[in-house]
């Protein structure tokens, strides 16, 4: 019968089976440098070789050494019962030159960007309505990046692309997620994974990867890791991001640059409107007053001339003075920016018509020596309109007088 272990039982066994094998431990491992970090006065480091990985930890700070550093590592294999996770206890850390892996990465970072798949990038819009994520759908990451987004900009749509973000052919999907998305035509795709370790993240390093991105019409946003995470997929694409709450926070900061603008702009209209208007009230209400005052001359020359116009075809003079009163009250009543002028064209009109009229008032003729003939109370122009015995009246300026004719 099959022996029945419990968990604890089994991890302690197999504590015990590695600290009793004299094999695993004060041995020397190399590798190349995949992850190096400090945390809380320890040491990590993450070892490669091909396809395998060894954490390995350093209960101290050991001398920083650069990722893809080929290095001899001394100490013991140790095994954690509670995690059930295999490590590597480093005692002493040598470096012995430059791994292979990294040295590959370098070489295809260089070929891409001699290639030029790291320029021209199609640049961030200046307003953001719709977000394409390329991404799993487990896991924070969609979660923290539509509460970054919609906390300020709940109206900005988001499409989830769902895709596989490590592992094998996991760079086939995330190609076929992106040009799908692309041939909806997004303002903006995100292209986003939560943090993980270097291997984890190496299908955004992928030559397949950087190559989709630069033959994508749309802008992109690389949101890949930790912010100390760099991949080639940051370098392909518009703008990198340190994690996904960042992208989210740079396209809320791109609609916000352009809300801050409107609002301003509406600010210095209505300021400028409030001045327009408070100026042509102004100019209207010294229009107005203008034209009070206008009206006023008028009148008085009206009743001047109303006084002293007291012979025939008076009442046709009057009318027209009438009139061009009336039209004065008319355009009292209007506020057509156009008031001031048509008031100055009629004050002119109307101080003609005066002065036409008072070189014709009859009043002035007469002052000037002259006199007016009536007969029956119609005029007479000419002298043959009188005979021998005819009776008329003579006018002069300060009064009448009668006549008679008594020779031809």
């Amino acid at each position: 019968m099959a022996n029945k272990l419990s968990v604890s039982q089994l991890n302690n066994y197999i504590k015990g089976v590695v600290d009793d094998e004299l094999f695993l431990q004060k041995i020397y491992i190399y590798g190349e440098v995949y992850e190096f970090s400090y945390s809380n006065g320890f040491t990590y480091i993450t070892l490669k070789e091909e396809d395998c990985y060894i954490h390995c930890v350093k209960y101290s700070l050991l001398e920083k050494v650069e990722i893809g550093s080929m290095i001899t590592l001394f100490g013991s294999v140790t095994f954690y019962r509670k995690t059930g996770k295999v490590s590597f206890s480093i005692l002493s850390m040598q470096k012995t030159g430059e791994g292979q892996q990294y040295a590959e990465f370098l070489k295809l970072k260089e070929t891409l960007k001699k290639e030029g798949l790291f320029d021209n990038k199609t640049k961030l819009p200046k307003f953001i309505k719709t977000v394409g994520i390329i991404t799993s759908s487990t896991g924070a990451v969609i979660h923290d990046f539509i509460s970054v987004l919609f906390e300020s900009h709940p109206y900005i749509d988001v499409k989830l692309f769902q895709t596989k973000v490590q592992g094998e052919n996991a760079d086939v999907e995330i190609c076929n997620a992106l040009r799908l998305a692309d041939s909806i035509k997004f303002d903006v795709l995100v292209i986003a994974r939560g943090g993980g370790s270097g291997a984890d993240l190496d299908c955004f390093n992928s030559e397949s990867v950087v190559r989709c991105i630069h033959e994508l019409s749309s802008p992109t946003i690389s949101a890949i890791g930790h912010e100390t995470d760099n991949t080639l997929c940051d370098l392909a694409s518009t703008v990198r991001a340190g994690t996904p709450s960042i992208a989210a926070g740079i396209i809320s900061d791109v609609n916000s640059t352009i809300i801050d603008k409107f609002n301003k702009t509406c600010k210095e209209m209505t300021i400028a409107i409030d001045k327009k208007s408070s100026d042509i009230l102004s100019k209207l209400m010294l229009t107005i007053s203008n034209l009070s005052q206008s009206s006023q001359k008028i009148n008085n020359y009206y009743s001047k001339y109303c006084e002293r116009f007291v012979f025939n075809g008076i009442e046709i003079l009057n009318n027209k003075l009438i009139t061009k009163q009336l039209q004065v009250e008319k355009i009292i009543n209007s506020s057509s920016d156009s008031v001031q002028d048509k008031i100055n064209l009629l004050d002119k009109s109307v101080s003609l018509s005066l002065a036409k009229l008072d070189a014709q008032n009859p009043a002035k003729l007469l002052s000037s020596g002259y006199a007016k003939v009536t007969k029956d109370g119609k005029t007479i122009t000419k002298a043959n309109q009188l005979n021998i015995s005819d009776k008329f009246d003579l006018y002069f300026e300060d009064g009448k007088k009668k006549g008679i004719i008594v020779e031809n």
